[in-house]
């Protein structure tokens, strides 16, 4: 059978997978739940409580009061399934629908007007997350948003970059890999979606799967140096590997664009070997999701428990940043994001 007859196949499996469209069938656990009533309700009351919390400059994790409330508010299914996932058995994509989400946001045309007026649910949302998952909200030092949650909106002076303050689609990447201390998972809450823009997934170990083990092995050397992608200040982790383990994780530092280098010339080879893997998965392997108000998606960012796992995200689609045509008002794509960092050192 030909690589290409095999891809065939497994596009026959695409009406298999329920609310999620898919080329194959790949090795990447996704799981779609909707936000129970419970759930709904705890997003909301948590939300009115802490209206006036200051979520991007503060370690809203770190107060004791809302972290109990999140523990005593949320259901017990929620609360296992983020627990696992914290604990690297879970799923390694969650899709959750029909969460709480702000009403009335095209009043505000500039973005920080918007953050300003808006409840506070997305907030509480990604913040809750990371609680039941174990984890801490990280900071991105070198975004051009340094807070414990980003905004994910073009502006309109970036829009032909290819980042969260962009436009333009986005390639497939794990996220801030360029750092030692990059996040275990990364969580999105959409608040504006935008017709035929798609988040898309594509597994680690699907992408392996296309290499040899001597390629992989190269790929384990720690003789690559990782360069910051558009959106970020210039920076770059040097001497490393780009599979490589901390403690019983595995860590996957991968772009599909060309921001891993190494002086070593086996070392460019087993680069090449690996965007090639990358375009053969997305062949077979990609999944996307269309973000709409109220669904969230949380993804292990290149980190596997024990094996490589995790999965690379991009974004298919330019956003458009023009008036609609029933309002002068940009009905641009809003999403807010969350970088979680769990212990790696687990029970």
């Amino acid at each position: 059978m030909s690589y290409r007859q095999s891809c065939s196949l497994k596009i026959i499996a695409l009406s298999l997978f329920r609310g999620l469209d898919m080329l194959g069938i790949t090795q990447t656990r996704i799981k779609e739940i909707n936000c129970s009533s419970c759930d709904h309700n705890a997003i909301t009351s948590i939300a009115k409580s802490f209206q006036d919390f200051d979520f991007y400059n503060k370690e809203i994790i770190n107060v004791s009061s809302f972290v109990q409330k999140v523990i005593e508010s949320f259901s017990k299914p929620m609360q296992e399934i983020l627990a696992d996932m914290g604990k690297g058995s879970g799923p390694d994509v969650l899709i959750i629908k029909d969460m709480p989400v702000d009403t009335l946001l095209s009043e505000h045309d500039d973005l920080a007007e918007k953050v300003r007026n808006k409840s506070r649910h997305s907030e509480v949302a990604l913040s809750s997350f990371c609680v039941l998952m174990g984890g801490l909200l990280q900071r991105e030092e070198s975004s051009h948003q340094p807070g414990y949650i980003q905004q994910i909106h073009p502006l309109r002076s970036y829009k032909q970059e290819s980042s969260g303050r962009g436009a333009e689609p986005l390639p497939f990447h794990a996220e801030n890999v360029f750092i030692e201390d990059s996040p275990s998972f990364l969580a999105l809450v959409c608040l504006t979606g935008q017709k035929n823009v798609r988040t898309e997934l594509v597994g680690v170990k699907d992408i392996l799967s296309f290499l040899d083990e001597a390629t992989i092995n190269m790929l384990r050397k720690p003789i690559y140096t990782i360069r910051s992608a558009d959106g970020f200040a210039p920076k770059q982790l040097e001497n490393t590997a780009v599979i490589h383990g901390v403690d019983s994780w595995i860590i996957s530092r991968i772009y599909e664009e060309d921001r891993i280098h190494t002086s070593d010339p086996d070392g460019q080879i087993a680069v090449a070997n690996l965007k090639n893997a990358i375009t053969q998965a997305k062949s077979c392997y990609v999944s996307f999701v269309e973000l709409k108000p109220g669904t969230a998606v949380i993804f292990s960012n290149g980190v596997g428990l024990d094996t490589p796992a995790g999965v690379l995200h991009g974004r298919s689609g330019k956003i458009s940043i023009e008036p609609n045509n029933n309002s002068k008002i940009s009905m641009q794509r809003w999403l807010q994001r969350a970088c979680i960092k769990v212990p790696y050192a687990l029970n």
